[in-house]
């Protein structure tokens, strides 16, 4: 039997556009990719068992991390989709409302996210005041 969902992970999920079935993603993942009219950028992670600490910790660092090495602003990824494998399926979340997520769940404004965000993206960098302990 599943452990239910935490709630913090289910604003993030509640945040998809659209649930495809995992057999369905390849074909769902090349039409976003390739749409001539404005072809898209996905990211792709799995929700890790553990709750929402776990998944801040562990997907939100690294997709952070992708998104600036493909030249792709973290703080403001416009269009990209974050593709979310939990259980059987993706959840396809808009880069914006990833990032939106995070902010809602935290408790936490935009300028406290820039801080934690360089902590990511340099953890050299201390990250004084902000609600999430990063350790280098």
């Amino acid at each position: 039997m599943r452990e239910p969902v935490d709630q913090r992970v289910r604003i993030l999920l509640d945040k998809a556009f659209r649930v495809v079935p995992g057999g369905e993603y390849n074909e769902v993942r090349r039409q976003l990719v390739s749409d001539p009219e404005k072809p898209g950028m996905v990211c792709e992670a799995v929700v890790p068992d553990g709750g929402w600490e776990k998944l801040k910790e562990a997907v939100y660092p690294a997709q952070c991390r992708y998104l600036k090495v493909k030249g792709v602003d973290p703080a403001n990824p416009g269009d990209t989709v974050v593709a979310l494998f939990h259980e059987d399926s993706f959840h396809l979340v808009r880069g914006g409302d990833f990032i939106t997520a995070f902010l809602e769940i935290e408790g936490i404004d935009p300028a406290t996210f820039r801080n934690i965000l360089s902590g990511w993206l340099d953890p050299d960098k201390a990250v004084l005041g902000s609600k999430i302990e990063l350790l280098a």
